[in-house]
């Protein structure tokens, strides 16, 4: 039985985390079936594996060995709709556009062990936040982005101490690795005229061409998680769990290819790509960096079971976004300037989550959930750009989970549905109104040794 842990544990560190979203980019709501049932409001119930992520002492709750292996995934339907941009072939004519559509995976795996009446051991692999938006190459907004992908893999191991039967305590500590890909598109023209920095200055190249860039980076970092669960009575429990914000240092590079599509040359429209050296002339490859600082959140929760069979449950979660007032790259060669640093702010807000949540248990065997929450997005209308159109959302979720008469097997299932209000961006080269709904499916097997 030991070695069929450890070939599990094994197994669970290879399920890393792909891309997903969250407000902001945070991925909460994804981390688990059961969770995701209840809108994600379970700080105060944290009773499965996956209190490693939610509230790491819950695990005190949880005898024997036990292991959780979740699997969602997500979808982000959004559209740019009177889309204006002064580099647009006709900057008049607002246009409308969809950005492509992809299911995001994102697996998860956490395992707990009690060690004595009093210590618990656990362990996630999961992915905090992350981000994925890909519109069209020749979309009108191609110079702001055409493609982000954002990854998280997060480790965390946990000890937990059971002071009472009433309070338990809990830390842990976070290593995350990253990686991230960058795709959007530089206009010749603006080249040529010095509208991307004045600094640039005028160049011999008065042509509308696009060059393709390409951005790749990787970082990775530390942090820490504590939790407290409080259950004064059989009906009541309180939870609060800190997670401390992560520093990432990103170094990678940036490349630069000739677009091969329509252009325009001495008024003349043409296919093709352009001449096949103004790439390299003026963007050679380039090393960069980036600095990012992972936010912190503090997250309340209040349970109750006074009436029969019902779980209701109420979270709160606070998020410090102001860490995130601007995304500055580095380039270590751009237009002939070494160590060149591009400044895009971000001026993100610190923003509060409430969730609400309930679980019946129908019979022994059968579990019905619900949820709703509402979060707040962080980000302002005049930096709100499609590489991340957040916007407040209302979630509403439903879940059912089934327990082996025997107590050995769990299987648990949920769907997530988000309504993004309708916000718009302000920015000075890319306006428009986004509007977005997502849709989450999670599953989630739970085994007890």
């Amino acid at each position: 039985m030991k070695r069929f842990a450890i070939l599990v544990l094994c197994l669970g560190v290879l399920l890393v985390p792909l891309t997903g979203w969250g407000a902001g980019f945070q991925v909460y709501v994804e981390q688990g079936a059961a969770a995701l049932g209840m809108g994600a409001a379970f700080v105060a119930k944290a009773d499965n594996p996956t209190a490693i992520f939610f509230n790491p002492a819950g695990i005190t709750q949880l005898k024997g060995t036990q292991m959780t292996v979740n699997y969602t995934t997500a979808l982000l339907d959004m559209k740019l709709k009177g889309a204006r941009n002064p580099f647009a072939t006709n900057p008049n004519e607002p246009a409308h556009e969809d950005m492509e559509d992809h299911w995001a995976q994102i697996p998860s795996f956490y395992i707990t062990h009690q060690v004595n009446k009093k210590w618990f051991l656990g362990f996630g692999v999961f992915s905090p936040y992350g981000t994925m938006t890909d519109w069209k190459n020749d979309w009108v907004g191609r110079y702001n982005s055409d493609k982000i992908d954002l990854k998280t893999y997060n480790f965390n191991p946990t000890i937990a101490y059971k002071i009472n039967d009433k309070l338990s305590i809990a830390i842990g500590v976070d290593y995350m690795y990253s990686d991230v890909t960058i795709d959007k598109s530089i206009s010749y023209s603006v080249v040529a005229a010095g509208a991307v920095n004045p600094a640039f200055g005028a160049y011999a190249y008065q042509r509308n061409f696009d060059i393709d860039t390409d951005i790749d980076g990787d970082a990775d970092g530390w942090g820490f998680n504590i939790g407290l669960l409080y259950q004064p009575t059989k009906n009541w429990s309180f939870g609060v769990a800190y997670r401390s914000h992560i520093d990432l240092d990103f170094d990678g590079n940036a490349d630069y290819f000739r677009h091969e599509g329509v252009y325009q040359l001495d008024g003349m429209i043409h296919m093709g790509g352009g001449p096949a050296n103004l790439s390299q002339m003026l963007f050679p490859h380039s090393d960069i960096s980036s600095d990012l600082r992972l936010p912190d959140t503090l997250a309340f929760g209040i349970m109750n079971r006074s009436i029969k069979n019902l779980t209701l449950e109420v979270d709160a979660m606070w998020t410090k976004w102001d860490t995130y007032d601007s995304l500055d790259m580095e380039y270590d060669n751009i237009l002939g300037h070494k160590n060149f640093t591009v400044r895009n702010e971000k001026d993100w807000d610190n923003v509060w989550c409430i969730r609400v949540g309930a679980e019946y248990q129908i019979n022994p065997c059968w579990v019905a959930r619900a949820g709703y929450i509402y979060d707040q997005s962080p980000a302002p209308n005049h930096t709100r750009g499609p590489e991340l159109a957040d916007a407040d959302r209302n979630d509403v979720s439903v879940g059912v989970g089934y327990t082996t008469p025997n107590r050995k097997l769990s299987i648990d299932a949920a769907y997530l549905i988000s309504f993004f209000s309708d916000e718009r961006s302000y920015l000075s080269n890319l306006s428009g109104k986004y509007d977005s709904t997502g849709h989450v499916v999670s599953v989630a097997l739970t085994y007890r040794f």
